[in-house]
């Protein structure tokens, strides 16, 4: 293993590297860690995958190679910038101030759930990640000001702390549990698609209340599957949630709400702002109901 290594040797092993993670279809924000792992293999040499605190020897580094991972780190951050950054961005929730729509974004949250608060004039903004034990709420939703922040009622606050609080709770159940069914990774991305397609300038009402009924009929069959409970397929709620339990997993109200035909998706029948805006809330209250009966009623270590 060489001691040094010229920048021209290692732009050509970067270039070369990073052609493979490509080709493996390796994501933006993983390949500088994949990158580091892939030298280090090649090279037989041990590189840092973190930095070494100011202080602290490391005596499996040499300072060769933590000059290394700098140069590999400054690499990858000038080819990619922002891409290299993992979103951790649980999802988005939609709610009203004063009639205005909003979009409150929901931060990953290391640590117990944070109490809500609303100080319009705080406009420190929480990007991704939180361990605060309070969350001012002005500070997740986008877009807005102060003055819209001061207009909010106190039901209107009241109203978004219960959404942030119950989609905070749906989101960190399906993000924790995505990896133990494929059906509710797919639930947290049609619940998120709920939400962008609702903010989408050209209109895309249809496809939100066509996403909000995905994610509800998709919580729905995960939950038929895990009970080994053979169903129909098909987009309607009601028989799906029938085959379940006719009383226990959808209130009736909630179905004409998030029930609509396939065509919507194609701008057949015509949808509105208010129509998406409650079939996204309706949905929600349902993932909050099956998520919470799940986590009383089925262990997922016992999972066949």
């Amino acid at each position: 293993m060489p001691e040094e290594y010229t920048p021209t040797e290692l732009n050509r092993i970067l270039e070369e590297n990073d052609r493979e993670l490509i080709d493996r279809d390796v994501a933006t924000h993983a390949r500088h860690i994949q990158a580091l792992i892939s030298f280090s293999s090649k090279e037989n040499i041990s590189l840092p995958i973190s930095r070494t605190p100011r202080g602290v020897k490391n005596p499996h580094v040499t300072k060769a190679a933590e000059r290394i991972a700098q140069f590999i780190g400054d690499w990858y951050e000038e080819k990619y910038g922002d891409l290299l950054h993992y979103d951790f961005v649980l999802g988005e929730l939609l709610a009203k101030i004063a009639g205005t729509y909003v979009v409150v974004r929901v931060p990953t949250v290391w640590g117990p759930d944070p109490k809500p608060t609303w100080d319009p004039d705080d406009t420190s903004k929480i990007e991704r990640t939180t361990r605060k034990k309070e969350i001012n709420i002005v500070s997740l939703i986008n877009g807005i000001t102060p003055k819209l922040a001061r207009s909010a009622t106190t039901e209107d606050i009241d109203e978004i702390y219960s959404t942030f609080s119950a989609g905070l709770e749906v989101l960190r159940y399906l993000d924790t549990n995505k990896r133990s069914d494929p059906l509710l990774n797919e639930v947290l991305n049609d619940f998120k698609a709920s939400a962008v397609y609702f903010q989408n300038q050209n209109n895309g009402f249809g496809q939100s209340r066509w996403s909000s009924l995905q994610a509800v009929e998709k919580m729905l069959k995960f939950v038929l599957t895990v009970r080994d409970i053979k169903y129909e397929r098909g987009h309607k709620l009601r028989n799906l949630a029938d085959a379940i339990d006719r009383d226990s997993w959808l209130p009736a109200e909630k179905i004409s709400i998030i029930q609509v035909p396939a065509s919507i998706r194609y701008g057949e029948g015509g949808s509105t702002r208010a129509e998406a805006f409650n079939a996204h809330v309706a949905a929600l209250d349902i993932l909050l109901h099956i998520s919470r009966k799940m986590d009383t009623t089925r262990n997922y270590d016992e999972r066949s």
